[in-house]
């Protein structure tokens, strides 16, 4: 007898890629794992092939055996499918002859078999190609049980009458609360994201009622205008780029349940830069001068073949979209949502982890005590972190970022950005512009991202890349690390030695006699010149001190 399990044959033998995937999308891999005794009918990655093509019309052009398997899914549903599977499965070992002798086959599936003549399964499907035995691919035996392979998909009904689990498209087209969506995702050219059931988002979605009443705040008359043609008059309002950035912000990718939205608090959206935070029911824009929507109670958690659904009860905002007011927010004992807008926003957070978002404008954000998320948006912001590990997003704009106490993790996305770590070992990253960082006390990672970057370790033994552009890297006390394995531009390290290691790409400099062959001296200062930049070093060196990875 074999010593290998059922799901094992299948997972290393290379034929049954799908079928394994399909096991797993159902949950029933241990089942084939564990000890038991079956017979499984198992069929080949080219028999679902046919099934998907043949009989749902999928286009596998291209596609690999994991992406058919999450076409089927997607057509079938998990219970279908499941069905499906539990069809390919009889209580007990039974060899192929035993099988022939009998006739037929009592399968898991409740109440459901198939009959079967010679090397022919007569399953439950009239309208499609009944399976067949694959010769010299019978009787192969398992440790809990037997495998026969078989050329087609069983199917224990017939699979015309399977209505495929609808879209996110499907579910918006169909209901009549949805007309000024779908008419804003046409408008927009958005509704093909939600057609493709290849796609898997998570959609805010806003009723009708929600789109007249932001049209009716922005001063449009409403009188007499269908629902459908909401989206026209928004487009004439706020213009059709700006509208396709709303439409985005109201999606996320990858579905998500209530649940799990509530619990993450904060929604990275599928529109740059755009996030919005949830508390409870309520969802908190970049709009601070008006409601905050909500979520429908028992609207939400709309399972679709892409996706989930959560209906709410007005459009999310990414801006200010009405008179711009500064906004001073203080935090309490808790974990606080602070939302700012398009003005010069002051944010407190005192005690508690919050989730603050600055929004449009130069604003001020300080987390203080907790771990908090910090957004600066767009602006020259300055943003402190306060006493616990943090997260800080610059975004655009030129900004001052100070982590202060804590283990941070800092990212000044574009512009000309100003970054201490402070206290702690922190991950400090400068993203596009000439940023200076620094990464004060602690074991710190600093990168400059693109541009030309001034990089200060500070204290501790901290790693330091540059990144793209022409940089300046001081590790300070410590024993530091100079990463170049992705060396781009002409970069200089000021004050190397005491432990410091330069770390060096292996398929650019395989060992230290290649790197003194592409070293040049000029002063004080060896320059060791790579295939897309330089390293200027500036102090002591022996082979000791390089590492190629």
């Amino acid at each position: 007898m074999s010593t290998q399990s059922i799901a094992t044959i299948a997972a290393t033998n290379g034929n049954f890629d799908i079928l394994v995937a399909a096991l797993g999308a159902a949950g029933l891999v241990d089942t084939f794992a564990n000890p038991g005794d079956f017979t499984v009918f198992a069929p080949t990655d080219e028999a679902f092939t046919r099934l998907a093509e043949d009989t749902f019309g999928i286009d596998t052009t291209g596609m690999t055996e994991t992406d058919i398997a999450v076409a089927l899914v997607n057509t079938l549903g998990v219970p279908t499918l499941t069905n499906v599977l539990f069809y390919h499965v009889q209580a007990g070992s039974s060899s192929l002859a035993d099988i022939q002798a009998a006739g037929s086959v009592d399968t898991l599936l409740t109440d459901a078999s198939f009959g079967v003549d010679g090397d022919t399964l007569n399953d439950a499907d009239p309208e499609v190609e009944d399976p067949e035995f694959v010769e010299g691919l019978t009787d192969i035996a398992a440790s809990n049980g037997v495998i026969h392979v078989i050329d087609r998909v069983l199917l224990p009904i017939d699979v015309a009458e399977v209505t495929p689990q609808p879209t996110i498209a499907d579910v918006a087209t169909s209901n009549p609360a949805f007309e000024a969506l779908t008419g804003a995702l046409v408008a927009t050219g958005l509704v093909g994201l939600f057609t493709d059931r290849s796609n898997d988002f998570t959609v805010f979605a806003p009723t009708d009622d929600a789109f007249r009443s932001l049209a009716e705040e922005l001063g449009i008359d409403t009188t007499g205008v269908a629902d459908a043609d909401l989206p026209g008059a928004l487009v004439g309002a706020l213009g059709i780029d700006l509208v396709r950035d709303v439409l985005l912000y109201h999606v996320q990718a990858g579905g998500k349940s209530l649940e799990d939205i509530q619990a993450d608090r904060l929604v990275e959206t599928a529109l740059d830069g755009g996030r919005f935070a949830v508390e409870g029911n309520a969802l908190r824009d970049g709009d601070p001068s008006r409601d905050d929507p909500n979520f429908v109670e028992g609207l939400t958690d709309i399972e679709t073949a892409n996706g989930e659904i959560h209906v709410i009860d007005k459009v999310l905002l990414p801006i200010d979209v009405g008179t711009v007011k500064k906004v001073v927010d203080i935090g309490s004992f808790g974990a606080d949502v602070q939302m700012g807008g398009g003005a010069n926003d002051n944010l407190f957070g005192l005690f508690g982890d919050d989730i603050q978002i600055g929004g449009a404008g130069n604003d001020l954000l300080m987390g203080n005590w907790g771990k908090d998320a910090m957004f600066g948006g767009s602006g020259d912001d300055r943003m402190f972190g306060g006493a616990g590990n943090d997260m800080m997003a610059g975004d655009t704009g030129n900004d001052r970022m100070n982590g202060n106490r804590g283990s941070d993790d800092m990212n000044g996305g574009d512009g000309n950005d100003l970054m201490f770590g402070g206290r702690g070992n922190d991950a400090v990253m400068g993203d596009d512009g000439n940023d200076k960082i620094f990464g004060n006390w602690g074991a710190d990672y600093l990168s400059g991202g693109e541009g030309n970057d001034t990089l200060g370790g500070g204290r501790g033994n901290d790693t330091l890349d540059g990144g793209e552009g022409d940089d300046l890297l001081i590790g300070g006390n410590g024993s530091d690390y100079f990463d170049f394995t992705e060396l781009s531009g002409n970069d200089t390290v000021r004050d190397f030695g005491g432990g410091d290691k330069i770390v060096l790409d292996a398929a650019e400099f395989a060992n230290f006699h290649e790197v003194e062959a592409a070293t040049s001296t000029s002063g004080r200062g060896a320059t060791i010149t790579g295939d897309n930049g330089s390293i200027t070093i500036y102090g002591h060196y022996d082979e000791s001190d390089f590492m190629f990875i």
